[in-house]
C-alpha cells in the first residue's frame, strides 16, 4: 500500500476543496469590476477555451477575486489548443497578471506558451494548539490540552481536459494531554484517492473524496462512493468555467458509505464502530441560485447499515446572502428522524475575508449554533459532542502575516441540550497553515 501511495504521489496533485482549505465563498481581495482580464476572460469563454460557455455567457456582472481569477486561467491554460490563434498570447498575458495566485494552485508557468503539466502536487502544514475546558455544572471534570502537527499533500493527474485522477496523503501527529493519561495520535495514510471527470454539462466522482454538506452542520469528512453533479461541469479538485451569466440549479447526489473512524456516535448502533460494515449514505442537495447575492438549498439524506439496525433520514434547508461587499448571512435549519433531540441550527455572519497572498488581510466570523444530539453525523465545528448536544456561540478570526500564511484563533462557548444535562465547555484554538 505504501508503495502504491508513493507512485500515486508522484503522478498526482489534487485542489481540495476546500475543505477545507480554498472552500470559503468569496474567500479573497476582489479584482476591480475594470480590470482587463475580464475582457479577457469574455473573449475564452466566446472563443470555446473555457467548457461549457457560449459568447454571451460571462457579462462581468460581478466581480470575482483574484484567486478565483486565477483558477480560470488555469483552466484556459489547460484548454488552449480549443480557441483561436489570437488565444494564446492572450493566456500568456493572463498568466502573467496571476502569475503568484497560479503558483499557490500548483500551476507552474515556466514558460507561458506551454500547456500545463499533467502531474501538479502542493501541500499545507498545519500546526495547532487547542485548549477544551469541560465540565458538568460548576465542577471541571474533564481539562484537556491538545496539540499537534499536520502535514497534507495533494496530487493530480490530468489524463485529459475532461477526466483526472486525485489523491491526498496525510501526515499526522497529535500529542495530546489529559487527566488521565498521555495518548500520542499517530496517522500516516491516504485520505482520498479516486477519479473525476466531465460529462456534458454534469460532473461525476468516483473514489474516496471529501463532502461537506449543509453549511458544514451535518457531515464535514470523507465518503467513498460515487458523486454525481447535474448542471455542475466543475471536475471534484480543478478549477471551474467561468460564470456562465445565468443562475442555474444545481444537484449534486451521492451513494456510498461513511468513513465511520471519524465519527464520534460511537454509541449509537447505526454508526459504532463495532460494527463490520460502514454505514451506507444516499443523498441529494439541490443548490438554486435566487439572485447574484443569494442562494438556497435543500437537502435529504438516508443512513442505514442492516435491517437490525434502524436507518435514518435528514432533511435540511438554508441560505447564504452576501450583505454587503464585506458582510455575509448564513441561516440553516436541519431534522433528523430520531425521537429525541433532532434538531440542528445555524446562523452565522462573516466579515471580511482572509486572502493568504495578501498580508494583513482578515476575517470575522460569528456563529449561533445549536446541534442537538441526534440531529447531525459528524459536523466540522470545533464543539461537537453527541452525547450531550451543543448549544452556544463560537467566534473566529483570521489573519495573514505573511505570503501563503494563515493564523486562525477560535472560542467557542457551549452547553448542553439534553434535558437536565449540565455538561458546558469552554473551548479555544490557534493554529497556522502555511502553503506552499
Amino acid at each position: 500500500m505504501k508503495k502504491c501511495t508513493v507512485v500515486v504521489l508522484v503522478l498526482m496533485f489534487v485542489l481540495t476543496i476546500a475543505s477545507t482549505v480554498f472552500a470559503a465563498a468569496n474567500a479573497f481581495v476582489d479584482v476591480p469590476a475594470n480590470h482587463w482580464a475580464y475582457t479577457a476572460i469574455a473573449k475564452l469563454a466566446r472563443d470555446g477555451v473555457l467548457p461549457n460557455s457560449t459568447g454571451e455567457a460571462y457579462q462581468g456582472n460581478k466581480t470575482i477575486t483574484r484567486y478565483e481569477m486565477a483558477m480560470l486561467v488555469a483552466n484556459a491554460m489547460a484548454r488552449v489548443d480549443k480557441g483561436h490563434a489570437d488565444d494564446q498570447a492572450l493566456i500568456n498575458k493572463l498568466a502573467a497578471e496571476f502569475a503568484e495566485e497560479l503558483s499557490v494552485l500548483g500551476v507552474h508557468v515556466e514558460r507561458l506558451g506551454k500547456q500545463l503539466d499533467k502531474a501538479h502536487v502542493f501541500g499545507i502544514v498545519f500546526a495547532k494548539y487547542e485548549h477544551g475546558d469541560m465540565g458538568a455544572g460548576t465542577s471541571n471534570v474533564n481539562n484537556k490540552l491538545l496539540d499537534g502537527l499536520k502535514l497534507q499533500l495533494n496530487a493530480n493527474y490530468k489524463v485529459n481536459n475532461d477526466w483526472s485522477v486525485f489523491t491526498v496523503q496525510e501526515y499526522l501527529r497529535d500529542f495530546i494531554n489529559v487527566s488521565d493519561g498521555d495518548p500520542i495520535g499517530t496517522s500516516d495514510q491516504a485520505k482520498q484517492l479516486g477519479i473525476a471527470g466531465r460529462i456534458g454539462t454534469s460532473s461525476l466522482t468516483v473514489g474516496e473524496f471529501h463532502e461537506f454538506t449543509s453549511y458544514g452542520v451535518l457531515y464535514d469528512a470523507n465518503i467513498h462512493g460515487i458523486q454525481l453533479g447535474l448542471n455542475n461541469p466543475a471536475i471534484y479538485g480543478e478549477p471551474p468555467g467561468p460564470p456562465s451569466g445565468q443562475l442555474k440549479p444545481q444537484l449534486i447526489m451521492t451513494w456510498g458509505y461513511l468513513y465511520y473512524p471519524c465519527n464520534m456516535r460511537l454509541t449509537d448502533p447505526l454508526y459504532g464502530v463495532t460494527s463490520t460494515t460502514e454505514p451506507s449514505i444516499v443523498a441529494a442537495e439541490l443548490f438554486y441560485p435566487v439572485t447574484l447575492d443569494t442562494n438556497a438549498n435543500l437537502g435529504y439524506f438516508k443512513v442505514w447499515r442492516d435491517a437490525s439496525v434502524t436507518s435514518r433520514h435528514y432533511s435540511t434547508i438554508g441560505f447564504d446572502r452576501r450583505l454587503t461587499k464585506d458582510i455575509s448571512l448564513t441561516v440553516f435549519h436541519g431534522k433528523s428522524s430520531y425521537e429525541t433531540d433532532s434538531k440542528s441550527y445555524l446562523v452565522g455572519l462573516n466579515y471580511k475575508f482572509p486572502d493568504f497572498m495578501n498580508p494583513g488581510s482578515y476575517g470575522v466570523y460569528l456563529n449561533y449554533e445549536r446541534i442537538e444530539a441526534n440531529a447531525a453525523i459528524y459536523p466540522t465545528f470545533v464543539v461537537q459532542d453527541p452525547d450531550h448536544g451543543t448549544n452556544g456561540l463560537e467566534f473566529g478570526y483570521s489573519f495573514v502575516p505573511m505570503k501563503k500564511t494563515l493564523i486562525e484563533l477560535i472560542y467557542a462557548k457551549m452547553k448542553a441540550t439534553t434535558a437536565n444535562d449540565s455538561w458546558k465547555d469552554n473551548y479555544f484554538r490557534c493554529q497556522i497553515r502555511y502553503f506552499f
